[in-house]
């Protein structure tokens, strides 16, 4: 193609012509063809003329074009970014539930799996704390042990990813009951053999927890306890003072690759478990040594006068009686010296076992001191106590006198017994046990062996 050439012949005005020229001359001897095309120069600039007339508005199109294009490009960019800056600000303001949904397959999805991963963490973590917490206060509140297994179970699966979790309480008697979290609360179901778990997770073995799978023998008598077809179990045990004293357990249907969080909680659950359990012996230790006779395991002068305490406010509320029967043993220094303390102590034991067998639940026997007895008889109708406390006294009578065998002899002991009954003259306990103590010397002074009621007649005697 050739250059445009502009022809003026004066006639027809400008025109713009164009030629191409084939040579021919190597091939044919011939000097070869020339085509030529002219067109009037109006005619051909007419085109540009109405272009130009539309570029602009065909640029402003496009640029406008361009601009909306790239504004959904960068809002589609940025509203991932938005969620996670809201979510992020929520996270920050307490909201440990906050997610990001559907944030895509590229950075951006990357970034908000990661929050979201952070975010379960930092939930885990908050209701870890909490319950910890709790678990603190309601073992310095000396909570027993079913509130804290309550207070566990019904926040173990927030604290704790699992898909399910229960407990097993392992009582003295090595009977098992387990608890399966439900919602809030826990549900028993009864008793549970479980002796492979207990040899592997024995105190001697000192294994700080275990991961079964439930389709192992080990493992069988855990199935049954789920409904959710769950496959592995991870155990905390919680050992008190050489035993095992309970089991903490979170099941999966898969356990997560990385699980060293989830072990780290579990041990925390089961070391508090350990501390209240601990606690729990120790103060029962502390109360029995405080409250109960350590020869004859029966309730002593201070735990009998909170007994009485409470028997006297029962009787003026449901207009009744009470009375107190204070029992001594006839002639129990001649048995200490001739046959030794050791043989007094178990004619006390002998005598406190037959005391406590043949009373009612609601009474009270106790020893106040070396061979001295109280009987609290609580709940007597108004007009029949005398003839039933003669009737018990009498009982007490016989059963105490018959013989007790003590290091291959037979030894045979009465007891006198003082009967004081609830009165304008007896308001509180030690008026009680004074009138009784009155009663058991005059019953002792008149027969060894028998019983006297106080009476004002005896109370002149004594002064």
């Amino acid at each position: 193609m050739f250059p445009w050439r502009v022809r003026q012949d004066g006639s027809d005005g400008d025109y713009l012509a164009a030629f191409w020229q084939a040579r021919l001359q190597a091939s044919y001897a011939h000097p070869g063809i020339i085509v030529m095309v002219a067109n009037s120069r109006q005619a051909v600039l007419k085109g540009l003329e109405r272009f130009q007339q539309f570029f602009s508005a065909i640029v402003v199109a496009t640029i406008a074009l361009v601009f909306l294009l790239a504004v959904n490009q960068i809002r589609r960019q940025m509203r991932p970014l938005e969620r996670l800056t809201e979510s992020t600000r929520r996270l920050a303001n307490g909201d440990m539930g906050v997610t990001v949904q559907d944030a895509g397959e590229d950075e951006f999805g990357s970034l908000a799996h990661a929050f979201n991963q952070m975010s379960d963490n930092l939930r885990y973590k908050f209701h870890m704390l909490q319950m910890l917490a709790d678990l603190d206060r309601a073992i310095l509140g000396a909570a027993g042990m079913d509130d804290l297994v309550q207070l566990v179970l019904g926040h173990i699966r927030q604290a704790i990813p699992c898909d399910s979790a229960g407990l097993i309480r392992i009582g003295a008697n090595e009977n098992e009951t387990f608890m399966v979290a439900l919602g809030e609360a826990g549900k028993t179901l009864g008793a549970l053999s479980c002796p492979g778990i207990r040899e592997r997770l024995s105190p001697d073995t000192e294994q700080a927890w275990l991961h079964l799978k439930l389709d192992t023998p080990s493992a069988h008598c855990l199935r049954p306890l789920f409904d959710e077809p769950l496959k592995e179990v991870l155990l905390f045990p919680s050992r008190v003072i050489g035993r095992l004293d309970s089991l903490l357990i979170l099941a999966y249907e898969k356990l997560p690759a990385d699980f060293a969080d989830i072990v780290a909680a579990g041990l925390s659950v089961a070391d508090r478990l350990a501390v209240a359990a601990s606690n729990l012996v120790w103060e029962g230790k502390l109360y029995r040594q405080a409250h109960y006779d350590a020869l004859t395991d029966l309730p002593n002068r201070v735990l009998l006068r909170d007994r009485v305490e409470q028997a006297l406010v029962r009787a003026e509320r449901e207009r009744t009686s009470v009375a107190l029967m204070l029992l001594d043993l006839d002639n129990f220094k001649q048995v200490n010296d001739s046959l030794g303390h050791a043989a007094g102590d178990v004619l006390l034991i002998e005598c406190a076992q037959r005391l406590k067998s043949h009373i009612r639940q609601s009474d009270t026997v106790a020893r106040l001191g070396g061979d001295e007895f109280i009987l609290l008889v609580p709940e007597l109708a108004p007009g029949s106590e005398s003839d039933k406390l003669e009737s018990l006294a009498r009982k007490l009578n016989e059963v105490l006198a018959l013989p007790i065998l003590i290091a291959g002899r037979q030894v045979t002991i009465s007891v006198s017994i003082g009967i004081a009954l609830l009165s304008d003259e007896a308001e509180n306990f030690e008026d009680l046990l004074r009138m009784a103590d009155a009663a058991m010397y005059e019953a002792k002074r008149q027969q060894p062996g028998g019983f006297r009621f106080y009476s004002a007649n005896i109370n002149e005697k004594a002064q």
